[in-house]
């Protein structure tokens, strides 16, 4: 059975300068994400890692032979906690930040590891409860860090509850 639920992306542009000037690409950029109490106290003891909407998953590809028996094909280029994206000016990425099942009053922060350490989606040391919190986004490239803060609020329409 697919679990539907709402997720939250922040969108990350490379605006192109003045026909006069340009704007050099963001190269290999990489995100971390740092969810904080609304007085700044971190969430949880590290950032976590981001993850562009646009990478690959690092799930393995599945397959089936002719006689009907299934078979997996782990593609080490897809097994990665990192995940990095070029940006040219003039073109945005999205980047994930959390997710909230229809069937949850909780959320969880999104990225690569969630892959690796959940079956469900549903990462526990990610897991941000019915509150609201500010989401700190530092995106680095060349060097040059770029920090941008955000409010995520996760309870303004309480969840339904399902029949028993």
């Amino acid at each position: 059975m697919q679990q539907i639920g709402t997720s939250l992306r922040i969108g990350v542009h490379n605006k192109p300068l003045s026909w006069a000037m340009s704007r050099a690409p963001g190269l290999q950029c990489k995100g971390e994400i740092t969810f904080c109490h609304l007085d700044g106290q971190n969430r949880f003891r590290r950032p976590m890692a981001a993850r562009w909407s646009e990478s690959i998953q690092p799930i393995s590809m599945r397959g089936v032979f002719q006689d009907g028996q299934e078979f997996q094909i782990h593609d080490p280029a897809r097994f990665t906690l990192d995940s990095r994206m070029d940006i040219f000016p003039g073109e945005h990425k999205d980047l994930d930040v959390a997710i909230r099942f229809s069937d949850d009053q909780d959320c969880y922060g999104w990225n690569n590891e969630t892959y690796f350490r959940s079956t469900d989606g549903r990462h526990p040391d990610w897991k941000l409860e019915h509150d609201r919190y500010l989401i700190k986004v530092t995106i680095t490239s060349s060097g040059q860090e770029f920090v941008d803060v955000f409010r995520l609020v996760n309870g303004l329409h309480p969840v339904p509850k399902t029949p028993s």
